[in-house]
């Protein structure tokens, strides 16, 4: 009887020997193809490397090979191409937290060198969208006055649509541009918002010149203009992480109220925390000089920027945070008093891996502005939630 039990053992573990083999044999072959890539790629022979790619994607189209694939389209300068497989990838149920880290790397830099557009629509819902005064009365020289809001507390719901896009760098010069409207109920608050870039970054160089234009409409009507011109300059900062450095000079043209052009001077910069740059400081410093000298005033702001992920990493959370503080430089002509604010702004945007639609992210946004300043008729609070799909 042991014997016989033997013998069924011993066979059983032959039976398993014999019908996994081939499925070894094959890893092997896989892991020897996939090393043969790697070093095609380390010798500079990318169109082997990507012969080899697409052979085993169609035999095991794990995200290892399915990244290296995208990689390597990259590589040879097929950007579409590149990108096409990113997005493909980025459809993967279940993709390691490194592989989207690396997959967010390549598009910022698929979108750094080749030409691009982006359609964005977002279901938006917006509390005291023009800003009004939190306070129902204000204090004139000892007298209390009441003011007249009119619909002040209105939640606002409509839809922003945005199309941005750049062309290919060639010989370092580039173009880029924003135009962004937003649908609300029954036509109020009606916003247009367009820009302009020139962007000219020397092929090599840690140097970028920017010349700009923004102006916004509300209501079919032109609320101010921009043009600009900035320079920024990437250095090694802290433990050798990139530190952006940026000066800009911008002239303010305010169609409504003609005392409040000014130009501006503003400097400062950005340092990243970490090598994915996920996490950052922001340090401004802003002199404006207006026609009317009680809108000149002098600024400084701080934000902190950061991007975490849940415990299963497939929640992302982008959060931003800002803070800045304005003196100015004469009393104003109605309060007979210098005014001086503290802004803070909160932007909160959440994700989740599997929040794809048709190949586009789905996500949900919040922020929240408030204003205090020492002049009632300034203080504010402001807040919208946005669902996006871009």
């Amino acid at each position: 009887m042991r014997y016989r039990t033997r013998c069924v053992a011993i066979a059983l573990v032959i039976s398993l020997v014999v019908l996994l083999r081939p499925s070894y044999a094959e890893e092997n072959n896989v892991q020897r193809k996939f090393d043969l890539a790697g070093q095609a790629i380390a010798s500079g022979d990318l169109q082997t490397a990507a012969n080899i790619l697409e052979e085993l994607s169609l035999v095991s189209p794990t995200p290892r090979i399915l990244l290296e694939r995208a990689r390597v389209a990259f590589l040879r300068g097929e950007y579409r191409r590149s990108q096409h497989l990113f997005d493909e990838l980025r459809k993967t149920e279940i993709l390691p937290l490194r592989v989207r880290e690396t997959i967010e790397v390549y598009d910022r830099l698929i979108k750094q060198n080749d030409s691009w557009w982006q359609y964005d629509v977002s279901l938006v819902a917006v509390q005291n969208p023009e800003r009004q005064m939190s306070a129902s009365t204000i204090n004139i020289d000892g007298l209390v006055y009441k003011v007249h809001q009119t619909n002040r507390q209105d939640t606002v719901y409509g839809l922003r649509h945005t199309l941005s896009g750049a062309t290919r760098p060639s010989q370092g010069l580039r173009f880029a541009g924003d135009i962004e409207f937003d649908d609300m109920e029954q036509g109020r608050n009606d916003t247009e918002r367009y820009s302009a870039r020139v962007l000219f970054s020397p092929d090599h160089s840690k140097f970028r010149y920017t010349l700009g234009y923004y102006g916004e409409r509300r209501d079919h009507k032109l609320r101010f203009t921009m043009p600009y011109m900035s320079f920024e300059r990437i250095f090694d900062g802290w433990k050798s992480l990139p530190f952006i450095a940026s000066a800009s000079v911008q002239s303010l043209d305010v169609k409504a109220y003609n005392y409040a052009d000014a130009t501006s001077l503003k400097i400062g910069g950005t340092q990243f925390l970490n090598r994915d740059q996920s996490t950052a400081l922001q340090t401004f410093f802003e002199k404006s000089w207006a026609r009317e000298h009680y809108w000149s005033h002098d600024a400084k702001s701080f934000g902190f920027f950061h991007t975490l992920y849940d415990e299963d990493k497939r929640f992302k959370v982008m959060g931003a945070v800002r803070v800045r503080k304005s003196d100015y430089a004469a009393p104003d002509p109605f309060f007979a008093r210098q005014r001086s604010d503290i802004s803070q702004n909160y932007n909160l945007t959440l994700t989740h891996q599997n929040w794809i639609i048709h190949g586009r992210q789905l996500g949900l946004g919040f922020r929240f502005e408030k204003n205090h300043s020492n002049l009632p008729i300034q203080s504010y609070e402001s807040q919208g939630i946005y669902l996006t799909l871009g």
